[in-house]
């Protein structure tokens, strides 16, 4: 190693961690002899001494990456120390000396500076004379655990002759709590659990320096204890927190235990569990959940009923216990008709809050179709039950169901009929023959009657059904609705006691005929005296049979046409009268309206004329 060559040697000293920057002029030395260190800050009046080979702890600065080489001083007989220690939540007096880093041979004409963030008192301070660092305030090394300066040897010039890094760490003090996190603690285990299983997993932190024991954690129980008479017991790791259950899995059992929650206090220590440690504690609440292992069982295994045909709802109720919590789907009962409803008349659902089967009839019961049911029902759970569980003799229930007869009405084979028939049919017609049967099965009979038939064209023969006219059917009736159909209504009555009606209806479509000559509106027109070519009157031509037995028409005057002069008050024939007939002339202005113009002088009454027009039926 070249003359003035720096390096670096590692020291520990009470403890304490020190680097030193030492000239390489010192290598002999320390190769061949014991390095004598004083400390009297730590241990005033003492004196240590490292022995030992140092060559093994010796690193150039050339070896140093990124470290650029420094020019050689010639005072540099001196010691840089590169790391001090201070304590946090000191008590002062402040300021209070922390150590020395760096001295200067007496007469040096070098200066020493110390900068980087924390000098000027926030919270260090370097007296560059004597090469020591003070701090100012107590420190918190939760808030900062380094501080990091810079170290400078300045000539007389100020240029830097060296430069190192100087680090003053703060020492840990067991100063806080470790604290639980994510209470608060509730945890389940299911009954019958095996010992063992894990129940729950504390977790807490401790602010101080995880790589002392101010930061090292350990879990206990406070609460139950090993002495404690509980028939639920547990147990914690000390190192993780994780809470386990130690109980027999037989004593395990929700249906027997005295109680079903259990509060467990645990203690977190620092310091490794020491006596000096400080602790806390939290409480976990244990509760022992259900499992379905209790089969639901009906209190009896037959019961017997009869209901009435036609009957519709609820008919029974079907009540079951089941050991486990009431509420969970461990105890819900599910109800199943596993025989006896080939028509899938039957239906059971479970009241939520009793538990209770309600038997409902969801398809009326008919008498003739079936008059006995024999329905094997079964119940389980909402979740199957487990492994070690069998199901009692009680999970299945028999119900032997009678259907009782009643009188049931007649039922038209076609309750809705529809049909289509010309207007003014023959008196007497038949226009359809009523089917209906009664469904009862023993001998009973039932007549035909009308129901309603609101203008009274039609008869039913009450024995046979058949439906006849007693009129001409008319269909510009008001009789006959918006889609010229007729309603009737026809009833079936038995002789039963009381008796039973059904009805049906019939609908009857009737066809036009052209059974109505148009008509003309008005009917009285006047043409006034000195009005030449003037017309009397706009006619228009109506019928109320439907096409093709109405518009459009035709118009002529007719034969027999007269108009009475107003003042000899003498009739006269168009036919006979040339000047009659050559007075009138129609316009037609289409095929529904024409005009009619009068050519003469005088007032002339129309009205037989008019009377003449309108019977004529034109196509």
């Amino acid at each position: 190693m070249a003359a003035g060559m720096r390096f670096t040697v590692m020291l520990q000293l009470m403890q304490a961690v020190y680097t030193l920057a030492l000239d390489s002029n010192f290598l002999p030395l320390l190769q061949s002899h014991s390095l004598l260190v004083k400390d009297t800050d730590r241990c005033p009046g003492c004196e240590r001494t490292q022995q030992g080979e140092f060559s093994n702890l010796l690193e150039t600065e050339s070896n140093i990456p990124n470290k650029p080489r420094l020019r050689h001083v010639r005072e540099a007989e001196m010691l840089f120390v590169l790391e001090l220690a201070v304590s946090e939540n000191g008590n002062g007096p402040f300021p209070q000396r922390v150590g020395l880093v760096a001295q200067l041979e007496p007469g040096s004409t070098a200066t020493l500076v110390l900068e980087g963030p924390g000098m000027n008192e926030d919270p260090f301070s370097f007296n560059s004379a004597s090469g020591e660092v003070f701090v100012h305030k107590r420190l918190d090394r939760e808030e900062k655990d380094k501080y990091r300066f810079t170290m400078k040897l300045l000539n007389s010039s100020g240029f830097t002759l060296k430069e190192v890094a100087v680090i003053v760490n703060v020492i840990d003090q067991n100063d806080h709590r470790p604290q639980f996190l994510g209470q608060p603690y509730v945890a389940r285990i299911p009954e019958h659990s095996e010992a063992g299983t894990k129940v729950l997993q504390f977790s807490a932190q401790d602010e101080d320096d995880p790589n002392t024991g101010n930061g090292e954690l350990r879990y206990s129980l406070l609460v139950p204890s090993p002495n404690d008479t509980w028939p639920v017991t547990f147990e914690i790791d000390p190192n993780t927190g994780e809470l386990n259950s130690t109980t027999d899995p037989a004593r395990l059992d929700r249906e027997s235990l005295p109680m079903l929650e259990y509060s467990v206090v645990v203690k977190v220590s620092d310091n490794a569990g020491s006596d000096a440690a400080l602790i806390n504690t939290a409480t976990a609440t244990i509760i022992i959940e259900d499992i379905n292992d209790h089969s639901p069982a009906f209190l009896e295994t037959s019961v017997s009923l009869a209901v009435e045909e036609g009957t519709y709802g609820h008919i029974l109720n079907l009540t079951v216990f089941d050991d486990d919590a009431p509420g969970s789907p461990n105890w819900l009962a599910v109800f199943n008709i596993t025989s006896g409803d080939p028509y899938s008349h039957f239906n059971i659902s479970t009241d939520p809050d009793t538990n209770i089967g309600i038997l409902e009839v969801i398809e009326a019961l008919d008498y003739e179709t079936m008059a006995n049911y024999v329905l094997i029902v079964s119940v389980t759970n909402e979740v199957p039950l487990v492994d070690r569980t069998t199901v009692g003799p009680n999970a299945t229930l028999t119900i032997k169901l009678q259907v009782k007869d009643r009188n049931e009405p007649p039922v038209f084979s076609d309750p809705v009929l529809v049909m289509e028939e010309p207007e003014n049919m023959p008196t007497g017609t038949t226009i359809i023959k009523l089917n209906a049967s009664d469904p009862d099965t023993h001998n009973q009979g039932f007549r035909y009657q009308i129901g309603s038939d609101p203008a009274g064209w039609l008869k039913v023969n009450s024995n046979t059904g058949e439906v006849t006219t007693t009129t001409k059917l008319d269909r510009e009736s008001s009789y006959i609705q918006g889609d010229h159909n007729y309603t009737a209504t026809f009833l079936a009555i038995d002789n039963g006691s009381p008796s039973a009606t059904s009805t049906a209806t019939l609908l009857i479509y009737l066809e036009d005929e052209n059974d109505n000559a148009p008509m003309l509106s008005p009917t009285i027109g006047w043409a006034c005296h000195g009005k030449i070519n003037s017309t009397v009157a706009l006619l228009t031509a109506t019928d109320i049979d439907l096409p093709p037995h109405a518009g459009p028409f035709s118009f002529s005057l007719g034969p027999l046409a007269t108009s009475v002069h107003s003042k000899s008050g003498h009739a006269f024939r168009l036919n006979h009268n040339k000047r009659l007939q050559s007075a009138w002339h129609i316009a037609p202005l289409n095929s529904m309206t024409l005009s009619l113009i009068n050519t003469v002088w005088g007032t002339m009454n129309i009205s037989s004329l008019l009377q003449t027009l309108r019977k004529v039926a034109l196509f």
